[in-house]
């Protein structure tokens, strides 16, 4: 398994960089075990220095600094990953985390050093990749449910579903290809804008709007039957219940997308509100996204 770092620091020698790093890093157990059981071949003498590359060295003008750019490479780290959903730590990948983080805890204690940046992380791809898996299952059983919520609402109309919500949509969203695809408008919005589904996001009606609802309607009462069922008024218990939830998977979708680290804090809340979502195969408790569709065919209030 491999990181990128990137390095600013006032070693004159670059090797000098490298042995720190190397004195560092066989403090750790953990390395020498990987690369003991999992390096050359016995006949040959391992040297870490054989898992670390130098990509580039490169001084910086008008003054003793110089960006450097090395990986190190850990054998045996996610060699035998087989299913990384049922365990985040399988295949040594918390092992190297934690190897990581010392690494750069104990690098900045280095004078020398002014500046650490993590860029390529093997073990952050394997976390993201499964977490990218499970929001994929999530945001298509959202959309399956908003979906039917706003063709239950908006009887007899189901082309432009949100026509009536203040809410933009993606620049590349063409009607054909919603068509072609199988698709609708709620494959082109933002996440967040599924926390914004609620009568404060309600446009302006406007004067060609007005005069269309006022030559359909046979009496003022129509009219005003006409004006007060925009938005959404069936099955939107659902929305409120889990717009908490749908808080914190945004914030953790942005980190998928944006490839950042996930926090702790952001990856305990995360794990509380999937099992909100998709329910705990342990306890069998079902999740407010199928819960739905049980209240549904059992006749259960989801007003």
């Amino acid at each position: 398994m491999q990181v990128d770092f990137q390095v600013v620091h006032d070693f004159a020698d670059k090797n000098i960089l490298i042995e720190k790093i190397i004195n560092i890093l066989n403090e750790f157990d953990k390395v020498n075990y990987y690369v003991d059981y999992f390096g050359k071949d016995e006949e040959e003498d391992i040297n870490l220095i054989d898992y670390i590359e130098i990509k580039y060295h490169y001084k910086v003008n008008n003054n003793d600094d110089f960006i450097t750019g090395f990986s190190i490479f850990i054998p045996g780290i996610g060699d035998y990953i087989i299913d990384f959903s049922n365990d985040r730590e399988t295949g040594g990948v918390n092992d190297f985390n934690n190897i990581i983080d010392d690494l750069i805890s104990s690098l900045k204690e280095e004078i020398n050093i002014k500046v650490i940046t993590k860029f390529l992380d093997e073990s952050m791809q394997c976390v993201h990749w499964t977490i990218f898996r499970e929001l994929f299952v999530i945001e298509m059983k959202l959309r399956e449910i908003i979906t039917f919520i706003f063709l239950a609402n908006y009887e007899n109309q189901y082309n432009n579903l949100l026509n009536d919500y203040k809410i933009k949509f993606a620049k590349d969203m063409k009607k054909d290809d919603l068509t072609r695809n199988y698709e609708n408008e709620f494959f082109y919005i933002l996440f967040s804008d599924y926390l914004k589904l609620d009568e404060s996001n309600l446009k302006e009606m406007t004067n060609r709007e007005l005069i269309n609802f006022i030559n359909k309607s046979d009496t003022f009462e129509e009219f005003q039957q006409f004006i007060s069922n925009r938005g959404i008024k069936k099955y939107n218990k659902c929305l409120l219940e889990i717009n908490d939830s749908l808080e914190i998977i945004e914030q953790i979708r942005n980190c998928i997308a944006h490839n950042r680290k996930i926090s702790n804090r952001l990856m305990a809340a995360y794990e509380v509100h999937k099992k909100k979502l998709l329910g705990d195969e342990e306890t069998k408790i079902a999740g407010k996204l199928d819960k739905f569709w049980q209240n549904l065919q059992e006749g259960i209030d989801n007003d």
